[in-house]
């Protein structure tokens, strides 16, 4: 792909009103991003939220005219465990890049 194709992007997330999957206190969650089906990147963790702003961007080369397939899994960390799922989107980072705002 032709370097001149290619835009780098920071992808920054928050979330409203996730699911608390922990028995004491609230979820600590955080975002791992996958860009067609390979992991590019994580935010930080944030401790007991529902409704967590992430301050860590998540960089992704974006390649125009490309079909670039992007999940977004919302997980919250779990010690001593398997990490909780707490919800995934599956789009394309051609709408996201095209998307208002």
């Amino acid at each position: 792909m032709s370097k001149f194709n290619l835009t780098r992007c920071l992808l920054r997330f928050s979330c409203n009103d996730l699911h608390n999957a922990d028995l004491r206190g609230k979820s600590d969650p955080y975002i791992k991003v996958l860009l067609n089906g390979a992991e590019c990147g994580r935010t930080e963790t944030i401790t007991d939220s529902l409704n967590p702003s992430f301050t860590t961007p998540v960089p992704v080369d974006y390649f125009f005219e490309e079909l670039q397939k992007l999940e977004i899994v919302v997980l919250d960390k779990d010690v001593g465990s398997s990490d909780d799922h707490l919800g995934k989107v599956e789009t394309t980072l051609g709408d996201v890049v095209a998307a208002p705002g």
